[in-house]
C-alpha cells in the first residue's frame, strides 16, 4: 500500500506519536511519503527521524517567503522552472476554492513536492488544516487517494483557531476521521462532522522502549528525595501554575524532600520561572527546558509520581489525550491527573493513578501525599499502569487498528 502523510513542522520531539505512526507503516512494508509544511528546528528535531532513515522519503516544500513581494517573485521563479510547475501555478491561481491570492500562492509552494509523485491508496493528514490542503491538492490533480484526517486536539477545540479554518469541504470529502478520545470526537461532531466517519484510535507509544528500570529502588540517593515530574509545552492549558502551587502546598505540609521537575519549553517559561522564585521554591522546583525522547524516558524512569495539572484555557483548549500520561504509566510511575478534556480515558482512576478536578490544589496535593506516604501503593499502581498501557496504547495495537481502517477505506467500505 502506498501512503502519503501530510504533517506540519517535522520531525518534532513533541510529536513522537506522528513518528511512531510513520515508522509503524514502514515496518509492515508500506511505501510512505511524508510531506511536511516545513522542517523542524534542529533543537526540536526528533532522533527517530534519522534512526529509521525517514529523510529518504520526506519531501519539504520550498521555503515560503515572509514578504508579499518575495512571495510573488518566488512563485514566478518556481513557476518558470518547468512546464509542469508553470501549469501548477496557473491551477493554484484559478482554483475553485474561495481563498485569497496569498493563500493561493502558499498552496503553490506546498504543492511543489507532489509533482510526479503519482497517486496514493491513502492520504493520511495529521491535523485538520492538512486535510484541507489534501483536498485542495486533489483539486489540482495531485495527491489522489482516500483522505483520512487525524484530529489531535487544537484543530477541533481551540476557539480562536477554529475561526481560521473551514471544515465544510473537509467533512464532506474526507473518508474517515481519527479521534484520540471521546472528547475529541465530541468536538468533531459539534463542528458538523459525521459521527459515522469518526474512528477512535488513541495516540500510541512503544512499550518496549518505555519500560521501567529493572529493580528500581524506592530512593536513588542518600537524601531520600521524592521525585515528581511533569512534561509538556509551557502553555496555559497544561496548568503548570497549579503544579507549582501544589508543590508549595506539599512543602508547607513538611514534605521538604520533594523535588519537582518540569520538562518542556514554551511561551510561559519566564512567567513560571518568576512564580517559582516568588514562592521561594527554587530549591524544590526545576524548569529544565526541552529534552529529547531518551532524556524524557530517563527522567520518567527515576520519578516517583507523574503530575498532569491541566486546566481548561480561556481559548477552550484542554488536553485531548496527553500521551505522556501513558508514557509515565508504561514505566510503572503512578499518575495524578486532572479531569479535563480526554484525560480520563488515559488511566484507570484509583488503579493506575488518580483523577482529580482541575484547579483543585488541595486535591492534587492530597493524592500526591497519599502516594508519597505509601510505597506499596505506588508500586501496585505502577504495575497496573504498565499492564493498562500495553493493552490499550501500545504501537502494535494501534498499528493494527490503522491498517484495518486503511483497508476498509481503500476498499470503499
Amino acid at each position: 500500500m502506498k501512503v502519503a502523510v501530510l504533517v506540519d513542522e517535522f520531525p518534532l520531539i513533541s510529536e513522537t506519536f506522528i513518528l511512531n505512526h510513520i515508522v509503524g507503516l514502514k515496518n509492515i512494508g508500506y511505501t510512505v511519503h511524508v510531506f511536511p509544511t516545513h522542517k523542524a528546528k534542529q533543537g526540536a528535531f526528533h532522533q527517530l527521524f534519522y534512526k529509521h532513515n525517514l529523510q529518504k522519503n520526506t519531501y519539504y516544500p520550498p521555503i515560503y517567503p515572509s514578504s508579499r513581494v518575495d512571495k510573488i517573485l518566488g512563485c514566478i521563479k518556481l513557476g518558470t522552472r518547468s512546464f509542469k510547475s508553470f501549469r501548477l501555478l496557473l491551477k493554484c491561481l484559478i482554483t475553485k476554492f474561495h481563498i485569497n491570492y496569498l493563500t493561493r500562492l502558499s498552496l503553490f509552494f506546498r504543492a511543489i513536492p507532489f509533482i510526479d509523485k503519482g497517486n496514493y491508496d491513502i492520504v493520511h493528514c495529521h491535523y485538520a488544516p492538512n486535510g484541507n490542503v489534501a483536498i485542495q491538492l486533489q483539486n489540482l490533480n495531485l495527491c489522489k487517494g482516500a483522505i483520512i484526517t487525524h484530529l489531535h486536539g487544537y484543530d477541533i477545540h481551540n476557539k480562536q483557531f477554529i475561526k481560521t479554518i473551514s471544515y465544510k469541504y473537509l467533512f464532506n470529502e474526507g473518508k474517515a476521521f481519527i479521534v484520540n478520545s471521546d472528547f475529541t470526537a465530541l468536538g468533531y461532531q459539534r463542528l458538523g462532522g459525521d459521527a459515522s466517519k469518526a474512528v477512535y484510535i488513541p495516540e500510541a507509544l512503544d512499550t518496549t522502549l518505555f519500560k521501567p528500570l529493572p529493580n528500581k529502588p524506592h530512593t536513588i540517593n542518600e537524601k531520600n528525595f521524592f521525585f515528581i515530574i511533569s512534561v509538556g509545552r509551557l502553555v496555559d492549558f497544561k496548568g503548570f501554575h497549579y503544579g507549582i502551587l501544589t508543590i508549595k502546598d506539599l512543602i508547607q505540609k513538611g514534605y521538604t524532600n520533594i523535588r519537582y521537575t518540569v520538562i518542556g519549553a514554551g511561551p510561559l517559561h519566564e512567567e513560571l520561572k518568576e512564580l517559582v522564585k516568588k514562592e521561594q521554591l527554587t530549591e524544590f522546583i526545576s524548569l529544565v527546558g526541552l529534552k529529547n525522547q531518551t532524556e524524557i524516558l530517563e527522567a520518567l524512569q527515576i520519578s516517583d509520581v507523574f503530575l498532569s495539572p491541566g486546566i481548561i484555557a480561556e481559548s477552550g483548549r484542554q488536553e485531548n489525550q496527553g500521551l505522556v500520561i501513558q508514557e509515565a504509566q508504561a514505566v510503572e510511575v503512578p499518575v495524578v491527573v486532572t479531569d479535563v478534556g480526554g484525560t480520563k480515558q488515559g488511566l484507570i482512576d484509583g488503579v493506575t493513578g488518580f483523577l482529580v478536578p482541575p484547579e483543585d490544589i488541595g486535591e492534587l496535593s492530597s493524592k500526591i501525599e497519599l502516594l508519597l506516604r505509601d510505597p506499596s501503593l505506588r508500586a501496585n499502581m505502577g504495575k497496573a499502569g504498565r499492564m493498562f498501557v500495553k493493552e490499550k496504547f501500545d504501537v502494535t495495537v494501534n498499528d493494527k487498528k490503522i491498517i484495518h481502517l486503511y483497508n476498509k477505506v481503500a476498499k470503499g467500505i
